[in-house]
């Protein structure tokens, strides 16, 4: 065990490197429809937004668990509108 990595996981991961790299490519092609989103709502999103969006531009919903993976994999987040210090509460 050089890579403390069994020899069947080394041999499981050799095998399945062209389904990874399919996989990385869909990724990067979702990624790009969500940005395009995110940039035209100014970064103001987040990931149920972009549900929304996706569900209604595309006809067809991607998962929720797939736009929060893809957001944190490609470091995209919804800007938060910081609090108005000078607001009086009656």
């Amino acid at each position: 065990e050089v890579a403390k990595v069994s020899p069947s996981g080394y041999y499981k991961w050799l095998q399945n490197g062209e389904k990874r790299a399919l996989s990385e490519e869909s990724d990067y092609q979702d990624y790009l429809f969500l940005k395009e989103i995110y940039d035209q709502a100014n970064g103001k999103i987040g990931y149920r937004g972009l549900y929304m969006e996706v569900a209604e531009k595309a006809g067809r919903p991607m998962n929720h668990k797939k736009i929060l993976r893809l957001m944190r994999k490609f470091h995209f987040f919804a800007k938060v509108r910081r609090a108005n210090p000078y607001r009086t509460l009656a």
